[in-house]
């Protein structure tokens, strides 16, 4: 059944505009159609965690208690009660609740269409220029959310006839309710909190003042300041500190730039307060940190910056994402000044050339195996070493390129720390029993594929000397695109299982189905909650940070899950 529907490709976020932070275009409602997906509801009295995930498909976010912080590509973004986000395909998000409330949050996942030449044209990312357009958020005044809430996901789940039609119509019925407080909106106090946040962001290398963002947000000076650290988690003091020290690094990359003119361009009249600030922050004083990032490395894939954090370079260049490299983006973005694409089936390296032939690194480390025009094209920007990781054994991979760099005392120096955490692990496992026969998996689409002899596994077996069971019972035979039923899944009997869910709208709606049949709920490892779910990251990279991270995490899922 189709319905009318707002078309999201339009709302701008919340954050984009200091003069706008209502969408004026919540008029288009009746232009559109669309159909839900799925309506998921979540409640949490404790910690939750969303991992972060791509979509196929659009995604509302209805925050009915508690608070929380939503990732996607733009950044991190809080999230409050009586709220409402949502996200448009080829984009990805994840959520975390924070607080000691726990949260409570309707999922609500569906397809948009708009009428051309006479058909219903499904709308999707592609169709949607610019990336900034994907996210929209508001929040909603007055009681009628969370009954509509409750009706909704009520209708949605009821088995019978015609109630998924009604919750398609009470869907509509939200964002025409939507529509209605626009205009009743613009005095809501968090608005106006983030028309100062957004403020800062773009003015924090100007003076600013605390009479000067209170006065922006029509409240007083301490209820600005109070309300500000209890929503945004810290102080304006910290926020706009940190917005400059990020500022600073990059700037310090710029070897041209004096500290005096890099204090002045980021607030600070006094470069000697500046570099007092710099080292109270970031731990180094400027100097040291200069003399770390002289280097103009360029890491032309993730796998590559793993290698290089293991010898204690932080890449000049490095692909960065929320989701595929997670880890690396919220430890080191603003240490790296150039961030390039993660390349998702081999889509974005014209981009990632046209920013390195930009940024003029002085060495850029590329895997050997991409194409030879994208080789051509490197070696036309500057000196490539290229890495055979994949086909060679990862520890002399490491010592081979230290010894290209000159790093080698501190690729060794990694290693042996990495093998002593190692046999700490395995001793640790040992003397609690733990973790028995495990299996290692990852689900995708509706079947299961075997992790037993990707290089994940390989640690696993080898490095922490855990018994991974075999599906087949022949390496040969368990190649990991060779897919699994669940009944083969079952007849293993494993202690415990190890699974990788690939966080995508449609494998996410088979996963639902699979964990309510009898046959996955009887399994012993199911029973029992010995069913570790992992993150792609770091368990689908192969490189040593990540073997490291992999190591530490195994021991976290089996001794905090022990019988």
């Amino acid at each position: 059944m189709m319905n009318r529907m707002l078309d999201t490709r339009l709302v701008p976020s919340l954050e984009r505009d200091q003069h706008s932070y209502r969408p004026s275009v919540l008029a288009k409602l009746d232009e559109l159609s669309f159909r839900l997906r799925d309506v998921e509801k979540i409640r949490r009295s404790s910690a939750f965690h969303l991992p972060q995930q791509y979509t196929t498909t659009y995604i509302m976010i209805v925050i009915m208690e508690g608070e929380g912080v939503l990732t996607d590509e733009q950044g991190k973004r809080k999230v409050q009660a009586q709220s409402v986000h949502w996200l448009a395909p080829g984009t990805t998000l994840g959520l975390r609740s924070s607080g000691r409330k726990g949260i409570s949050l309707l999922l609500i996942r569906f397809d948009s269409y708009m009428e051309q030449q006479d058909e219903l044209q499904r709308l999707d990312q592609s169709a949607q220029g610019e990336k900034d357009d994907s996210y929209f958020a508001c929040n909603v005044s007055g009681s009628w959310l969370l009954p509509l809430c409750e009706s909704l996901y009520e209708q949605w789940t009821a088995d019978k006839s015609g109630s998924r039609a009604r919750a398609g119509s009470l869907f509509v019925q939200m964002l025409c309710d939507l529509q209605e407080q626009e205009s009743a909106a613009e005095g809501d106090i968090h608005i106006q909190l983030q028309r100062t946040y957004a403020y800062i962001g773009r003015h924090y290398r100007e003076p600013l003042t605390l009479d000067q963002l209170a006065d922006m947000a029509g409240i007083s000076r301490n209820y600005y300041v109070s309300l500000f650290k209890k929503y945004y988690g810290e102080s304006v003091i910290h926020y706009i500190t940190r917005l400059r020290m990020e500022e600073a690094r990059r700037l310090m990359t710029n070897p041209e730039l004096r500290l005096r003119d890099i204090a002045h361009q980021i607030g600070y009249n006094d470069e000697f307060y500046f570099s007092r600030k710099f080292k109270q922050e970031t731990g180094v004083t400027p100097s040291a940190y200069i003399r770390n990032h002289q280097r103009k490395i360029a890491s032309y894939d993730p796998v590559v910056t793993g290698y290089l954090l293991a010898m204690g370079i932080i890449p000049y260049a490095a692909p960065l994402h929320p989701k595929w490299t997670g880890h690396d983006k919220r430890q080191y973005a603003a240490d790296i000044p150039v961030h390039l694409k993660v390349q998702r089936a081999n889509t974005q390296w014209r981009e990632n050339i046209s920013i390195l032939t930009s940024c003029q690194p002085e060495l850029i480390i590329a895997p050997n195996h991409i194409s030879l025009q994208e080789k051509q094209l490197l070696e036309n920007i500057a000196p490539v070493h290229y890495m055979d990781a994949w086909s060679t054994e990862w520890q002399d991979q490491l010592l081979q390129l230290a010894r290209q760099l000159g790093e080698e005392q501190q690729a060794q120096r990694w290693l042996d720390r990495y093998h002593e955490q190692n046999g700490q692990i395995r001793r640790q496992l040992a003397e609690q029993g733990l973790p028995g026969q495990v299996l290692f998996v990852r689900y995708w689409k509706g079947h299961f594929y075997s992790c037993r002899l990707t290089e994940a596994g390989r640690m696993l077996r080898e490095d922490l000397q855990l018994n991974l069971l075999s599906l087949t019972g022949n390496d040969d035979e368990e190649h990991e695109d060779l897919p699994f039923t669940l009944e083969q899944i079952t007849r293993a009997d494993a202690d415990r299982i190890l699974l990788l869910i690939c966080q995508e709208s449609e494998t996410l709606l088979h996963w639902k189905e699979l964990i309510q049949q009898p046959s996955w709920q009887s399994m012993q490892a199911v029973r029992q909650e010995h069913v570790h779910i992992l993150s792609s990251d770091p368990w689908r990279d192969c490189s040593p940070e990540a073997y490291k991270r992999m190591a530490q995490q195994a021991l976290t899922v089996f001794t905090d899950n022990r019988p």
